[in-house]
């Protein structure tokens, strides 16, 4: 059977055709593919008509979509069928779950087999340009669907499936010498951008210390002492030898270090802190002050501590008869609280980033940043930096002409190509991230761009780039080139050129004819300098940094589409204003 044929398939098996339907295929980012069905019941389709219900399958190019919406009305005698259905991959998996909890650092390849597991799929996945393990504290107890995305979203990669087999990989589309022109191959250009997630301050937070409190600044003394202290001949420091005596103070917090002096014949303190006792041992082979932590992570409130001298049973020097342990009791301030975390203080790092676009647009505060693995200040930055949406979504829809003459049959979604949008001065490599197809074969496929990022940074500086290229290149109010370019070597690629003659236009084919000794390929122009992050070019490398913050990221509710955005007229306003600053 033919499989641009819409075909219907009940739970048992059974498969119908349904003639007379129309479909449409709408393919996106991560997987993303449903059809809109129309149609009425005929006597060709009766008995296909009649299994379009809920839990059954439509059959469209090989690949199955699961109903489960449906709406009926009718249309003078007749019943019509419109819905729109999503591929069964997602309820595949999204009916299944996995009860455990696991923890730990694991294979993607663990975690993908125990997804799949029992669901039918099988999967293909290229780690490349992938992490090679990941770490969860609670990965489980929810839908594999759940799951699924999860790991996915933790790679950073991107996934797409045939049938029951599922790849996965950092980029799975192909970059193709294909080009989508204004006015010659491509219709209904639309542009539509997005900044109300646009924001540019962050601050973060890096992993909560284990520690609950800290010492404070000010240490105390003690408050009162019974039984006989005496000072010692060594070092001229008070002492006591009487197993018994004691020493009281009060203190607010979460627990006390005691400085003290260890040393060969020392015995302990036992100190009773609200209720119970926390027992030191001062002796030592070597003699040195020393500040010993006593007690620590208590409720924060005031305490009430006596402290009592015992003989250190497990101490050597004093096993002997005739011996005697003795313990110091220096003056002055020898106790020293611990106080309760408070604010910033509880994680290992705390930092704020201001996007440079805050000059611009001033500060617009994002949601606070937390990251339980990070531990320190410059990793927290950098982190800080990619999640920060200091980034406005632009996306670029048009519709696809002449696709067999011009051999564009073959471009699919995630696949790269060139577009050439006069209008909106865009002549960028551009990825396909929605592509909307007819089972009508007179009416063409619609295609929605995104754009070649890296982690959502540079897009649009990259474009700017070629924007400020462009405009040294051409006149603007002519539109012609400028003969000062006209310079050094222009190189033109001319394999996949067609000849067409316009008016106001010439288009330059491979079966041109040329003047012996004239080669197109070797007119001259200038050397063209781009700026990067360290090198000035036609614009500053500062601002460079500026217009590489303008960038594209992929979002969504269900489906992230990394949509690309260009808005050529206002981003020349926007660099212009950055580069007056």
């Amino acid at each position: 059977m033919d499989s641009e044929l819409l075909m219907i398939k009940d739970k048992k098996g059974i498969v119908e055709p349904l003639f007379g339907f129309s479909v449409t295929l709408t393919e996106g980012e991560q997987g993303a593919k449903s059809v809109a069905v129309s149609g009425v019941r005929t006597e060709d389709n009766k008995h296909g008509f009649d299994l379009i219900k809920q839990r059954n399958y439509f059959v469209y190019k090989d690949e199955e979509y699961i109903i489960t919406k449906r709406g009926r009305r009718v249309v003078g005698n007749l019943v019509k069928i419109d819905c729109t259905n999503d591929h069964r991959f997602f309820d595949d998996l999204k009916c299944r779950r996995i009860y455990e909890s696991y923890k730990g650092d694991f294979s993607p390849f663990y975690l993908l087999d125990m997804v799949f597991k029992g669901t039918g799929y099988k999967y293909i996945l290229n780690l490349s340009e992938l992490p090679e393990t990941l770490k969860y504290d609670d990965f489980g107890s929810d839908n594999k669907l759940a799951l699924f995305q999860r790991i996915i979203a933790d790679l950073g990669a991107e996934f797409d499936y045939a049938q029951n087999t599922v790849y996965i990989g950092a980029k799975l589309g192909t970059v193709t010498d294909k080009q989508f022109l204004h006015q010659f191959n491509i219709s209904d250009i639309g542009e539509d951008l997005d900044a109300s997630k646009f924001v540019t301050y962050i601050k973060g937070y890096g992993k909560q210390k284990e520690q609950k409190d800290t010492s404070t600044a000010k240490a105390i003394p003690y408050e009162s002492k019974t039984g006989k202290y005496e000072i010692n001949d060594s070092d001229n420091k008070p002492v006591t030898k009487e197993i018994g005596a004691t020493f009281s103070f009060k203190f607010q917090g979460t627990g006390f270090s005691f400085k003290t002096i260890v040393h060969p014949m020392g015995g302990k303190w036992v100190f009773n802190v609200g209720g119970s006792n926390k027992t030191i041992t001062t002796y030592a082979k070597e003699k040195e002050e020393k500040v010993i932590e006593v007690a620590r992570g208590m409720d924060s409130k005031e305490y009430t501590v006596k402290a009592t001298f015992k003989k250190d049973t497990d101490n050597p020097n004093t096993k002997k008869k005739g011996t005697v342990p003795f313990n110091y009791l220096l003056d002055g301030g020898i106790i020293t609280p611990f106080r309760e975390l408070v604010g910033d203080e509880r994680y290992s790092a705390v930092i704020d980033y201001t996007s440079p676009l805050a000059e611009e647009y001033g500060i617009i505060e994002a949601e606070p940043f937390y990251s339980d693995d990070i531990t320190n200040a410059s990793d927290l930055k950098e982190a800080l930096k990619k999640a920060l949406y200091d980034s406005w979504d632009i996306s670029i829809s048009l519709t696809a002409q002449d696709l067999e003459e011009m051999n564009l049959n073959d471009i699919n979604r995630l696949d790269y190509a060139y577009c050439l949008l006069d209008p909106l001065g865009v002549d960028v490599l551009l990825k396909v991230v929605e592509k909307v197809s007819y089972s009508n074969p007179n009416i063409s496929p619609k295609f929605t761009f995104g754009t070649i990022k890296k982690k959502g940074t540079d897009t649009i500086a990259g474009l700017s780039s070629s924007s400020k290229a462009v405009s040294k290149l051409v006149d603007q109010k002519t539109g012609k080139i400028k003969e000062s370019a006209l310079a050094g070597t222009v190189s033109f690629n001319l394999a996949y050129a067609t000849g067409v003659l316009a008016p106001g236009k010439v288009r330059i084919g491979p079966e041109t004819l040329f003047e012996d000794g004239y080669d197109p390929k070797e007119i001259a122009a200038g050397a063209v300098v781009l700026a990067d992050e360290s090198n000035d070019g036609m614009i500053s490398s500062e601002d460079f940094i500026k217009i590489s913050k303008i960038r594209v990221d992929q979002t969504g509710a269900e489906i992230n589409l990394n949509q690309m955005v260009v808005d050529i007229t206002n981003l020349d306003k926007r660099l212009k204003a950055l580069e007056s600053k």
